[in-house]
């Protein structure tokens, strides 16, 4: 896979987590089962960044996000430090 299809998968990833977060959001559910999938997914996207980078760091736990919007702002931020990333790296 060459950069750009990353950066084009990465793009779609970012816009695919916000739909599904937009309609967690909207639900008003707080459930268990639920916050530790989103935590699962994000936590793989991070893990991938840390790998990439060369720096690697204990993965944030599951409690240190008390609300599903605060879950939701770390995966915002990785999602940027992800697009910042992909925009550094050569073909």
């Amino acid at each position: 896979m060459d950069v750009t299809d990353c950066r084009m998968l990465f793009a779609h990833a970012d816009w695919a987590d916000a739909q599904a977060w937009k309609a967690v959001l909207a639900s008003g559910i707080e459930d268990g089962e639920l916050r530790e999938k989103l935590h699962h997914l994000h936590l793989v996207q991070w893990a991938y960044l840390r790998i990439w980078r060369g720096a690697w760091a204990a993965p944030p736990a599951l409690g240190t996000f008390p609300t599903l919007a605060s879950l939701r702002d770390w995966a915002r931020v990785a999602h940027s430090d992800i697009s910042t990333y992909l925009k550094s790296v050569e073909p």
